[in-house]
């Protein structure tokens, strides 16, 4: 019991040291020789050191019946909780003699009585909780100063909201060392709450707290350091992070059970950033079995990915494995970490088609997923509203007729003033007596083109109305192959060179393959190849890209990768309209 009275004794004084040695402004007017009380203090603080707290209490006593207000201020704190065995609990007391060293301005219990009100300790307005901080901070007091900023930040009863102020004496505060100033101002660059976003300034200034201890600021570059944003992008440093906040946190005495899990949960979802599939998986058993209760808060929370995407992962498993249909399509890097955009895209509607299982012909691995990924992208990264949206999985004919006839009337009704973006991830079929190119529904037969909705037709319709741009992205081949290669509709097993369809009006057509090539799976990500290029260059530029600068990406990537992934050629296509003289500049979003 004596070790305890003695720590906390210790704690007490630390707070009036702390001030002391973190403020280029505020000195304890009463730890100077000639202070009123001055040799009662030094005798108390002594008695302390050596654990005697009779004698402690006793010169503390002494000293505050001379006026020095650091003992009131001390004594106070002690009333608040009692010290067990030598100095029963008083609110009452330890309010009044809080409040003396306060109306003597005394720095230190000017912010002790506000933070007591604000936080429901005493009873009190917050207006005089404000007046008291403000006249501690007024004084230079640090821990006052920092508190003070935090509130014109957001703020508070008695203290009028000013960014502009707050985020002066936040700076301030931590340029004069204060860790949690540090932290507070590196979250304002890192998130751009208060202005633009400047990764190498929160990078600095989570380092300058991390260096004084303050754990939290380790995870924070630890996402930095796997995003690669205001440092080198470095996953091992990004791990050994991770594993520093933990040794702060206990250090510092506030690693609970909750923020041990959220640490895991960081340290799993960098792995997922690096695709590394097996160690999140270890990572995520780990906290399922230690803490089942953050997972199940946590499962459905859109912010916490690395839950929501190994608990929807492991329950896509689970129903596939009771179906007994095959395992689940693979997550990639693309699926995770989708850039988000809060600025809405200028009108522009999107139809996007997914056909994956087919009736009377193959099915096309992973278009489902082509077409998800590709709506969540034009949704959150592109800006597009979900109103403007119509994603259709499995279109029948009729289904692609209705959606494109939709984008025609949206055109007509906005009189040249909307962009038309049209997605299809699935089969394609060519006539073997024309070499026209048709999309194939799945309800299609792939020998028989009248069943299938023709290229020429998709453009003149697209093309029927002024739009500001038509933008046709097509992740199929006409060749009559499917997606590993094989033959889909020709009985001689010969690909066929379907002649390439013109665009019309406004519009530039990006296309997955040329002639009698073959648009192929990239299997380990669970994409066609040229939708996995098309997905990474929009998560790379979070959007901001002109189309010019996509197909040009995704046309090389696809060419070198489709020869070290599935060895054989695959060339996108750009088919601009001869109206479309400016579809390189088009923005996207």
């Amino acid at each position: 019991m004596k070790k305890y009275v003695l720590t906390f004794c210790m704690l007490v004084m630390a707070m009036s040291l702390y001030a002391q040695q973190n403020s280029k402004k505020w000195v304890d007017p009463f730890s100077k020789p000639g202070a009123p009380g001055y040799e009662e203090m030094r005798k108390s603080k002594g008695y302390m050191e050596v654990g005697d707290i009779q004698n402690h209490l006793k010169y503390l006593l002494e000293a505050c019946q001379k006026d020095n207000h650091s003992a009131n201020y001390n004594l106070a704190i002690y009333l608040l909780s009692g010290v067990k065995d030598y100095l029963k609990a008083d609110t009452a007391l330890a309010t009044q003699t809080m409040l003396y060293a306060a109306q003597n301005n005394y720095a230190p219990a000017q912010y002790a009585i506000s933070l007591y009100i604000y936080n429901g300790i005493i009873p009190g307005q917050e207006s005089y909780a404000a007046q008291m901080l403000i006249k501690s901070a007024t004084q230079g007091y640090l821990p006052a100063k920092t508190f003070l900023a935090n509130c014109y930040l957001v703020g508070r009863q008695g203290i009028k909201q000013d960014q502009k102020k707050g985020l002066a004496m936040t700076e301030e505060c931590a340029v004069a060392g204060d860790a949690n100033s540090q932290f507070t101002l590196a979250m304002c660059y890192y998130s751009g709450l208060y202005g633009n976003k400047d990764f190498v300034k929160a990078a600095k200034w989570f380092n300058a707290a991390a260096d004084k201890g303050q754990w939290k600021s380790y995870n924070y570059l630890a996402y930095m350091y796997a995003k690669g944003e205001g440092v080198k992008k470095d996953f091992q440093k990004a791990h050994e992070l991770i594993g520093m906040a933990k040794i702060r946190g206990e250090q510092a005495g506030e690693l609970t059970k909750d923020a041990e899990a959220e640490l895991l949960d960081s340290d799993g979802e960098i792995y997922l950033m690096e695709g590394k599939q097996d160690e999140a998986l270890v990572v995520w058993k780990r906290l399922k079995e230690t803490y089942p209760q953050f997972v199940e808060r946590n499962k459905f929370e859109l912010q916490n990915i690395f839950v929501r995407t190994m608990y929807q992962d492991e329950e896509a498993n689970q129903s596939a494995l009771a179906s007994g249909k095959p395992s689940k399509v693979p997550v990639s890097d693309v699926d995770r970490q989708i850039p988000e955009n809060t600025i809405v895209a200028s009108p522009t509607f999107a139809v996007i088609i997914a056909n994956e299982n087919y009736r009377e012909v193959d099915n096309v691995p992973f278009a489902l997923h082509d077409g998800e990924t590709f709506k969540q992208y034009c949704e959150k990264t592109l800006g597009i509203p979900p109103s403007n949206i119509k994603y259709i999985p499995d279109a029948t004919l009729n289904n692609i007729s209705r959606q494109v006839s939709w984008l025609t009337q949206v055109m007509d009704v906005y009189q040249g003033e909307a962009n038309i973006l049209f997605y299809y991830a699935g089969h394609g079929i060519p006539d073997e007596k024309s070499k026209s190119a048709y999309l194939l529904p799945t309800d299609g037969v792939g020998n028989d083109v009248s069943t299938g909705y023709n290229l020429d037709k998709l453009y003149s319709d697209l093309s029927s109305k002024p739009a500001k741009s038509v933008m046709v992205i097509l992740d199929a081949c006409f060749s009559g192959a499917k997606r590993d290669g094989k033959m889909l509709v020709s009985a001689r097993g010969v690909a066929i060179k379907a002649k390439q369809n013109a665009p019309k009006g406004n519009m530039v057509v990006l296309s997955a393959a040329q002639g009698d090539e073959t648009a192929y799976p990239y299997k380990e990500k669970g994409h066609g190849i040229f939708t996995y290029y098309l997905l990474k260059k929009l998560q790379e530029t979070k959007g901001n890209i002109t189309f010019g600068q996509l197909a040009d990406y995704v046309t090389l990537q696809v060419k070198k990768q489709s020869v070290v992934i599935n060895g054989k050629i695959q060339t996108p296509t750009v088919s601009p309209s001869t109206s479309a003289t400016d579809w390189k500049e088009w923005k996207l979003r």
